[in-house]
């Protein structure tokens, strides 16, 4: 593919994407690691810290403020509702 066409094809794809999910290419990806953070902590025994850094190492912090802006509860509360 030729540059202009790959970029084309780039758009395309993040339309069609909005279409079918109502999120744009950031927010997709931002929802899908929330959700498999809250599945870790779940099901796995690592502290949140480790989660954090595992699901997105790039925004560790940020990560567990956009949990509870997602889910409406820390992800500490989170754990202790499991128990």
């Amino acid at each position: 593919l030729g540059s202009q066409n790959w970029v084309e094809s780039v758009a395309i794809s993040n339309k069609k994407l909005m279409c079918i999910t109502g999120k744009g290419p950031a927010e997709f990806i931002r929802i899908i690691r929330l959700k498999r953070s809250k599945q870790l902590l779940k099901e796995s025994q690592k502290q949140i810290a480790e989660i954090a850094y595992e699901v997105d190492s790039v925004l560790q912090k940020g990560s567990l403020v956009n949990f509870k802006n997602e889910f409406g509860i820390s992800p500490s509360d989170y754990i202790r509702s499991l128990k």
